[in-house]
């Protein structure tokens, strides 16, 4: 590859990443559909949660509360975001290039607790 062609790769990443993130600009509606407890399995659920871009961050908001995001790492158009601990737990959002998404919370405390849910966010 010459040397112009690996400048102007580097110019259109560096552009790329100026760019907002289409997938989450607008506020997504996330349905999850199933809900898995620790060690107590899987269940059916319809929890439903507002995921958005606001300002540099992401903000989730459902009837729990509302949680802010950071965009950690993104891949293939797939995207994961973290949470600082809030109430004692942090949390991991990733949204796959399908639509699918899924949400843990992880306690940090004694006898802690992780709860993850699946399904799927849309505009």
């Amino acid at each position: 590859m010459s040397m112009f062609a690996k400048k102007s790769r580097l110019v259109i990443w560096a552009l790329a990443c100026l760019l907002p993130l289409p997938a989450v600009a607008m506020p997504l509606t996330c349905t999850f559909t199933t809900e898995c407890l620790d060690t107590e399995g899987c269940q059916d659920t319809t929890y439903e949660v507002t995921f958005g871009a606001v300002n540099e961050r992401f903000l989730m908001s459902g009837i729990a509360a509302e949680r802010a995001f950071d965009l950690m790492s993104e891949e293939d158009g797939h995207r994961a975001f973290v949470s600082d601990a809030q109430n004692g737990a942090v949390g991991l959002m990733t949204l796959l290039s399908d639509w699918a998404a899924s949400y843990a919370e992880v306690g940090l405390f004694e006898g802690s607790y992780a709860v993850c849910y699946h399904g799927e966010c849309r505009e």
